[in-house]
């Protein structure tokens, strides 16, 4: 019985001593995991702490990006209506160098045409001076033709005169002439 009641109690003890060990390194284990969780706690507690502080950072940068990009998409609209503004502008400003462009081909064809007409008025003024003196050359002929005309005129008028009195004195001279010889 002995060897019996001492398999027994080895057995025994072996069981005893296992459950004592599992139970004293149970004891130990959690002892050793409530000294290792303050530390984890207080960790874990710095760590959510941190992980607040960055979600809040967080929260102002999105906040911060957000109002960047409100103020951009009203930079952008802004900036879009001046363009537009100045677009217009350009176009009205394009419309005026055509309107211009035009007046001043307008105007060099005018001037063209008016140093035509410059020129033509001074070859006309040129004939115009060529035709008064030859005008006035032929009134001064037309002229002297005149006094000529009157001249000749009076000098026929005092031949025939004088033929008639050398009709009527011929038969005198000849008398004259006859005694004088």
């Amino acid at each position: 019985m002995s060897s019996s009641t001492t398999g027994k109690t080895t057995k025994l003890n072996w069981k005893l001593s296992l459950l004592l060990g599992l139970l004293a390194g149970g004891v130990l284990g959690a002892g050793i995991q409530h000294y290792n969780n303050v530390p984890v706690t207080t960790a874990y507690s710095s760590l959510k702490s941190d992980y607040q502080s960055v979600v809040d950072e967080l929260n102002k940068e999105k906040l911060s990006v957000k109002q960047l990009t409100d103020e951009k998409a009203l930079l952008v609209e802004s900036s879009n209506q001046k363009l537009d503004a100045l677009n217009l502008q350009l176009d009205k400003q394009k419309d005026q160098l055509k309107q211009l462009t035009e007046q001043l081909v307008t105007i060099q064809k005018q001037q063209e045409t008016t140093q035509k007409l410059v020129v033509t008025k001074k070859k006309l003024n040129k004939e115009v001076v060529a035709l008064k003196t030859k005008t006035k050359q032929q009134k001064e002929v037309i002229d002297n033709s005149n006094v000529l005309f009157e001249q000749k005129s009076k000098t026929q008028h005092d031949l025939a005169v004088v033929q008639k009195q050398i009709v009527t004195l011929s038969p005198e001279i000849k008398k004259n002439k006859k005694s004088v010889c």
